[in-house]
């Protein structure tokens, strides 16, 4: 264990939650790109805030273990578009599916966290 998680660990977060939460991968001030599944920015860090999002662009879900988190920030002055994994891939929000390869959106200044639940199914909620 790392001493920051020992740091952490120390302020009572579990040994296996700190170890997580202080290796996560990151990346800001992305652009989000295409306008489809298959022209769409792909993923590949756990946390991706977007500061450039042209109208109709997004992002694609990267093709994880099942049980995988990512969370992505919408901090562009337009709706996000984010996809899942592949054309046969759906995200589920509280109410219902989008569809195999369609994508939900993330307003501005919003983020979502994405989980993924089977070979083909993401889960989507909004975070704020």
């Amino acid at each position: 264990m790392s001493s920051k998680s020992k740091r952490a660990t120390a302020l009572g977060l579990a040994p296996e939650i700190a170890e997580k939460a202080l290796n996560m991968n990151v990346e800001t001030g992305k652009t989000a790109t295409g306008t489809t599944i298959a022209d769409a920015y792909d993923l590949v860090a756990e946390f991706t805030e977007f500061s450039t999002v042209a109208a109709s662009t997004g992002c694609q879900l990267p093709d994880w273990p099942i049980g995988s988190t990512v969370y992505v920030k919408n901090s562009g002055a337009n709706t996000l578009n984010v996809f899942p994994h592949s054309a046969t891939g759906n995200i589920f929000t509280a109410a219902t599916g989008a569809g195999a390869g369609t994508a939900i959106t993330i307003a501005t200044v919003k983020k979502g966290r994405f989980h993924r639940l089977t070979a083909t199914n993401w889960d989507y909620t909004l975070e704020n």
